[in-house]
């Protein structure tokens, strides 16, 4: 009964349910200034907040990661502005679309887990702060363990009625992390089938590829090109989570994150989450060692044709715009790095 009265309470305070989207910044998008100007002054407007807060004893302690944080939800703040005509596309359309939803009631928190993006790791986290395990080292947790219970953490598999956990939304603090999608998706091409021995993805992927249309040489491999192909024909409901768009995986228009944190800083972005929702001091993201899959990324869209390039910013266009990460293009100097 406890229980109920708290999330009673937490609901009669948040009474706005998450499914609405960023509220619009100005009424008619097609005059609004040049994003960057728009970016910066909801940049200076969220840190002249925070300054106040800040300063002890006269002195303005003035942190460049809250700024970068505030630069990075003011990029989404506005791409979201530009589709609120067409919100209804960027909002959860069921329960089953929120299973990216991992829940921590103990310390009032949220992480939308995006595969691809050091979602392991910051499984065998939520595991030790949940106390799914009492295990208190995060890398001595066997890799398919997370992958395995995450299904206990989920928020949609709580049994709540869906007042209580939009509340639980809108009041926790909420955090994701995302990295260049053009990484993610050579990333995922590379674990899932260009690696032997999948044999998931070799049944309902590669199997799915080689009975298309643009498939010509059925005794190779499936190549990024084929790839890209099959991925550029998906519907909303069809993509597989390796590959999903980050607007349809954790619906930041729809969502408002306290901690945007990014692959290149996973580290630093992690850590202050973990203060954030007060974690145990001991615990922190494990030591990370970036991949090459940046370095390797020009070679591999250089097999793409220009129709393909066309096709994958259709698909990640969203993305790219929500997070600040430069589309590439058949004629990108960086194919020839």
């Amino acid at each position: 009964m406890a229980l109920m009265r708290d999330e009673n309470s937490v609901i009669n305070e948040h009474s706005a349910g998450f499914l609405s989207v960023h509220k619009p910044l100005r009424k008619h998008p097609s005059n609004r200034k040049p994003a960057t100007a728009i970016e910066q002054k909801l940049a200076e407007n969220i840190m002249q907040r925070s300054r106040k807060l800040e300063k002890r004893d006269g002195v303005d302690n003035l942190d460049p990661w809250e700024a970068e944080q505030a630069r990075r939800k003011a990029v989404i703040a506005h791409a979201c502005e530009g589709w609120q005509r067409d919100g209804w596309k960027y909002k959860p359309k069921s329960r089953d679309e929120l299973q990216h939803l991992l829940v921590d009631d103990t310390h009032k928190a949220i992480y939308c887990f995006i595969p691809k993006v050091g979602c392991t790791n910051w499984k065998r986290l939520w595991m030790i702060l949940t106390g799914l395990t009492n295990q208190t080292d995060p890398l001595k947790i066997q890799d398919s363990l997370p992958h395995n219970l995450h299904h206990a953490m989920m928020l949609v598999n709580q049994r709540h009625k869906d007042p209580i956990l939009e509340a639980k939304v809108h009041a926790y603090k909420k955090f994701l992390v995302v990295r260049d999608p053009y990484e993610r998706l050579l990333s995922a091409f590379r674990d899932k089938l260009e690696r032997p021995g999948n044999e998931f993805y070799q049944r309902n992927v590669v199997d799915r590829i080689k009975k298309m249309r643009f498939w010509e040489t059925r005794d190779k491999n499936v190549t990024f090109s084929n790839f890209v192909s099959f991925v550029t024909t998906l519907h909303r409901g069809e993509f597989d989570e390796h590959w999903r768009p980050y607007a349809l995986t954790c619906f930041p228009c729809a969502i408002q994150y306290d901690v945007i944190g990014k692959y290149e800083t996973i580290v630093e972005d992690s850590e202050r989450f973990l203060r954030l929702i007060g974690a145990p001091k001991d615990l922190h993201f494990p030591p990370f060692v970036p991949g090459t899959t940046s370095r390797l990324l020009p070679r591999y869209l250089a097999s793409l044709s220009p129709r393909q390039f066309g096709r994958i910013y259709h698909i990640y266009e969203d993305d790219l715009k929500m997070f600040g990460y430069k589309a590439w293009s058949p004629d990108d100097p960086r194919l020839s790095l």
